[in-house]
């Protein structure tokens, strides 16, 4: 039963709706029901550095980071993220962002739910931060001794292999999508600008 009470929203209505609710939204959990529109917070800015950041407990609660001076603009970090994330979810891209590929889960075990979604970057060696990838080698033995008991040399191999076949194929799907772009018509904008950034 809708709520909504006057005529059916127009299809550029619900387009209108959903840009809205994609480039403002603030996201509490890892649900479409955990994203929330905040008023007067959508005019918060991204910065690396974030004067502001929200409360754990209360989405709607923003706290400062640090003194501010009372003319100064409060920002936030949207994400960790490429410019190709950045310019499909927000419109606008970051020079010298240090973030390429798309952040990506690494699930399997409840315990991983606590380490940071893993980011591919393009400004450091190993692709991957190391801290990231150890949390998730932790809590998958962690999760496997709670379980079974003590592992064996084998088997920590094993679950190690797990996480990095997870890297491999997120880096493969990323190398295939650099070496076989979709034809551009060149007076399409967006379209330009989205593959100047996935190159």
């Amino acid at each position: 039963d809708w709520l909504w009470r006057g005529p059916p929203p127009s299809y550029d209505e619900l387009r209108w709706a959903l840009s809205v609710v994609k480039t403002r939204g603030f996201s509490t959990t890892n649900t479409r029901e955990g994203t929330l529109l905040i008023p007067l917070a959508d005019f918060l800015n991204h910065d690396w550095k974030p004067n502001v950041h929200t409360s754990p407990s209360d989405p709607f609660h923003f706290i400062a980071r640090e003194d501010i001076r009372q003319d100064a603009e409060l920002t936030i970090e949207y994400a960790q993220a490429s410019n190709l994330e950045f310019l499909v979810r927000y419109g606008f891209r970051i020079e010298g962002n240090p973030y390429g590929g798309r952040p990506f889960e690494l699930t399997g075990e409840p315990l991983q739910q606590h380490c940071s979604p893993i980011v591919l970057r393009h400004d450091i060696a190993q692709v991957v931060e190391d801290q990231i990838i150890d949390c998730h080698r932790q809590a998958r033995q962690l999760s496997f001794k709670q379980q079974f008991g003590e592992l064996t040399p084998d088997e920590a191999l094993r679950e190690d292999r797990y996480i990095y076949k997870a890297i491999l194929q997120a880096c493969s799907q990323l190398h295939e999508m650099l070496q076989v772009p979709p034809a551009v018509d060149p007076r399409d904008t967006m379209a330009v600008l989205l593959m100047r950034e996935v190159k």
